[in-house]
């Protein structure tokens, strides 16, 4: 067998290894450096330099600071101060005591180096003048606008569908407030069945606001059925409220990719609506509208029908307008109106309505389509 190699034994090193410093010999704030194999110390004896104070610093520090007043709005006005207006309220602190000025005596004299700027954000006026209004003024936007009655007498409520069910054909659209979809019942016959989100007890309900709507319309005949004469219907009939108790209750409904049904709990309101076909909103095709310009006298002629019911869109907007193939309009969406069941709404409110329509679509989405842009109703995000 081969000799194997055995290795010599360690050596020890000629160079003399460096004493350890112990715990106690150790300085309270060091590190160990591996290179050099030394402590390093960081406390106040360490080596290196601390600037000293030039001449440059100290005569800074020693020179006189000028302090700037802020700037603020007159004198009256420091105490309640708003970006549209800066009339004090009353009660404030500025009529309680008057401002004290400072003495001549005592004024400070100002540095003859220092020069005056001009401020660059010019102070707020006291009484800013109203941007000139040439036209009627504008209807109440939101409810609270509006005084409720004392003894509201509302109208014969729609009765409830009970047992419904249908079939799940396609949808149509989905806010954060309801859904809208193109069912099927089992005649075969197709309805629009818009569900409404869960809102709190507290919140206000689009539901009951668009049930007591279509209540108020159906009594006038304003929403009328498919029986009825044509120049007589202008907004789509309304079958009845429902509750949706599961989601079994509509067939197909796996079709219905949305994750609205998925968020939303049951049971769920809803109501059932006429569903009117080859039609399309003004706001998805301005085109119907551009050829034919005598359509906005009949959207203002229909909703002239349903302020006759006692009822105020409040969202009377090219998207709640829907235009057929035949060329008739019908207003959609009421859950933001009112009615004058529950509401008193003053009759110069029903025509500043009428006004906004008529300047909307004749000013705006008509141009609009025709010089190719955007129209502004879109840009100010209405």
């Amino acid at each position: 067998m081969p000799a194997t190699k055995r290795s010599a034994p360690c050596e020890p090193s000629s160079q003399a290894k460096r004493p350890r410093i112990t715990t106690d010999e150790q300085p309270p704030n060091y590190r160990y450096n591996l290179r050099k194999r030394s402590p390093v110390s960081y406390s106040d004896t360490s080596k290196r330099r601390q600037k000293k104070p030039t001449a440059l610093a100290a005569s800074r520090d020693d020179a006189p600071r000028v302090q700037t007043p802020p700037t603020s709005p007159c004198a009256p006005c420091r105490q309640s101060f708003s970006p549209s207006s800066c009339i004090p309220t009353p009660g404030s602190p500025s009529h309680a005591a008057p401002v004290r000025q400072p003495s001549p005596s005592h004024e400070p004299a100002s540095p003859s180096h220092i020069t005056a700027h001009p401020a660059q954000h010019p102070t707020p006026t006291c009484e800013p003048t109203p941007p000139p209004y040439d036209g009627p003024p504008a209807e109440p936007s939101t409810l609270t606008d509006l005084e409720l009655l004392d003894e509201p007498h509302p109208y014969p409520p729609i009765p409830w569908l009970p047992d419904f069910s249908c079939t799940f054909v396609r949808e149509i659209q989905t806010t954060e407030t309801a859904a809208v979809l193109v069912v099927a019942l089992a005649d075969g016959s197709q309805r629009i069945l818009k569900l409404f989100a869960h809102k709190e007890p507290e919140e206000n309900d689009p539901f009951a606001t668009e049930f007591h709507a279509y209540c108020a319309l159906r009594h006038h005949g304003v929403c009328a059925p498919p029986t009825a004469a044509r120049s007589r219907r202008v907004v789509p009939f309304c079958y009845g409220p429902l509750q949706l108790r599961s989601w079994r209750q509509i067939k197909r409904v796996g079709g219905w990719k949305s994750a609205w049904r998925k968020t939303q709990p049951v049971p769920a309101v809803g109501l059932l609506l006429e569903y009117i076909p080859n039609a399309t909103t003004i706001s998805a095709a301005p085109g119907r509208l551009s050829q034919r310009p005598e359509l906005v006298d009949d959207a203002l002629a229909a909703l002239a029908q349903v302020h006759a019911a006692g009822v105020l869109h409040d969202d009377a907007l090219p998207r709640n307008i829907l235009v057929d193939d035949a060329g008739h309009v019908w207003w959609l969406d009421f859950g933001a109106s009112c009615s004058t069941a529950f509401t008193r709404i003053d009759p110069f409110w029903f025509e500043a309505e009428r006004w906004r329509v008529l300047k909307l679509l004749r000013d705006d989405v008509i141009p609009a389509y025709r010089e190719g842009r955007l129209p502004q109703w879109r840009i100010m995000g209405l």
